[in-house]
């Protein structure tokens, strides 16, 4: 497995601000990122969370960097390039190839991704990376919940089975979190593709380390898309809903315009 290559990240001269979302980019679902950025936006938080890009296919690339560039003053932003060169702008559904290939150099990104912010932020026990899939919607601003002596928080998959999704992942600037990625990542070489379960290996194997965040407001799409009555106008106690359950990008682009979350 290949690392990152960080592109002005460690050699930036402005400083990150204590929370960072690290979203992973293909060409295929460069709208969703946009989508994203624009309610970031839509909610104020573009100063006080910055955003490291991730190119997973050197296709999106350029629109990247245009969206780097174009960055209000005092707004961190970053783009970060895959070594990985095979592009990734076909489908990307559940079971295709390429969503393998994506889920099983995450865990590798954010070890590139979380070391460097680490160097920025000196450890600093208030800072938070967050890692959030570009089907996640933010409605309302999640840093209110990553309080407390947790090395790590993770979305609810399963509360059932007691089951996590690192699509919504927050992580500590310390070696607890850092000991975190680096056992996923390890699982992941052995069984690439295997992202979800493999996470939950890892969970189990350092058990002190990651706290489940509440499944009512960082909701899968069991809790938010769909329920008939759900949507932004009327979206109850969700913080972040996820359309984990809704497979491929024409699926999840119909459920956020239905429910009024294509904010573009």
């Amino acid at each position: 497995m290949k690392l990152l290559l960080l592109i002005g990240l460690a050699a930036a001269a402005a400083q990150p601000p204590l929370c960072v979302a690290v979203v992973g980019c293909s060409m295929h679902y460069r709208d969703f990122f946009d989508n994203w950025a624009a309610q970031l936006a839509k909610l104020r938080l573009e100063t006080e969370v910055g955003v490291v890009a991730i190119a997973e296919d050197e296709d999106v690339l350029g629109h990247l960097r245009r969206w780097r560039t174009e960055a209000p003053p005092g707004i961190y932003r970053r783009v970060a390039l895959s070594r990985e060169k095979r592009p990734l702008a076909e489908a990307l559904g559940f079971e295709t190839a390429g969503f393998a290939k994506l889920m099983s150099r995450r865990a590798r990104h954010l070890i590139g991704a979380h070391a460097a912010l680490r160097r920025e932020w000196r450890d600093d026990p208030r800072a938070r990376l967050i890692f959030t899939d570009l089907d996640v919607f933010w409605l309302r601003d999640p840093r209110p919940y990553f309080a407390g002596a947790c090395g790590a928080w993770a979305q609810t998959q399963h509360r059932e089975k007691g089951l996590l999704n690192p699509g919504f992942l927050v992580l500590t600037a310390s070696e607890k979190a850092s000991q975190l990625l680096k056992t996923w990542a390890a699982l992941l070489d052995a069984e690439p593709g295997r992202n979800l379960p493999l996470f939950n290996q890892a969970h189990r194997a350092l058990p002190d380390v990651t706290c489940a965040l509440p499944p009512e407001a960082f909701a899968s799409a069991k809790q938010s898309f769909f329920r008939r009555r759900w949507s932004a106008r009327d979206p109850g106690g969700v913080v972040a809903a996820h359309a984990n359950w809704i497979d491929g990008h024409d699926a999840k682009y119909a459920a956020f315009v239905e429910k009024g979350l294509w904010v573009l």
